[in-house]
């Protein structure tokens, strides 16, 4: 599904998207569009997981280069900034790098637009893979802010690793529709289908 990014039941319609939403304890997907590599599984999982560390970061990079390649509406978009989900610092620190802003850095290359880093993280976040759907949109609460107002009435594209739940992406994806940007879209590397298993973890 274009919208959700999860495997679509039928060609009308998308359950998965209700149900993300209904997990989540939000109204609506708040991005228009999300575009993924593959599922979070086998040989790209594995690559993921090494993209984590500073020495998978050309593996990141073509990992991103291969995305655009295999999704080329991507360059239909016309979007005016690429934007990475952010990481705290102390994080960043720790890791020694952050693998989606490799990726925002190497997409907004291949699609010839600015680069940006205007969202910023105010805490350490709680580790999300213990958490449920819901709590997973709690803990991201009031995470994220932008800073300035230079992507204000701007078509943006949000990129991560991995999208889970989604409650991440929909965070500042509201934090940015919040200062006015005209559009969000989304783009990851892959998709889990944590969602439509997530049922039991209350």
């Amino acid at each position: 599904c274009d919208r959700c990014g999860l495997p679509k039941c039928s060609e009308s319609s998308c359950e998965q998207c209700q149900r993300l939403v209904d997990q989540l304890g939000i109204k609506n997907i708040l991005w228009q569009r999300i575009f993924v590599l593959g599922t979070y599984k086998d040989g790209l999982r594995a690559g993921v997981i090494a993209g984590k560390k500073p020495s998978g970061e050309d593996l990141v990079e073509a990992l991103s280069k291969l995305l655009v390649s295999q999704r080329t509406s991507m360059k239909e978009l016309r979007v005016d900034a690429v934007i990475p989900v952010p990481m705290h610092w102390r994080r960043r620190w720790v890791r020694g790098t952050n693998s989606a802003d490799i990726m925002a850095k190497q997409i907004a290359s291949s699609l010839r637009v600015p680069y940006r880093c205007d969202i910023r993280c105010k805490r350490v976040k709680s580790p999300q893979k213990l958490l449920s759907a819901k709590m997973r949109t709690v803990n991201m609460a009031g995470m994220f802010y932008v800073r300035g107002n230079q992507l204000k009435g701007k078509r943006v594209l949000v990129v991560d690793d991995v999208a889970t739940t989604g409650a991440t992406l929909s965070a500042i994806t509201h934090c940015l529709l919040e200062i006015g940007a005209t559009v969000v879209y989304a783009a990851v590397l892959a998709r889990t289908d944590e969602v439509t298993n997530h049922d039991s973890k209350q």
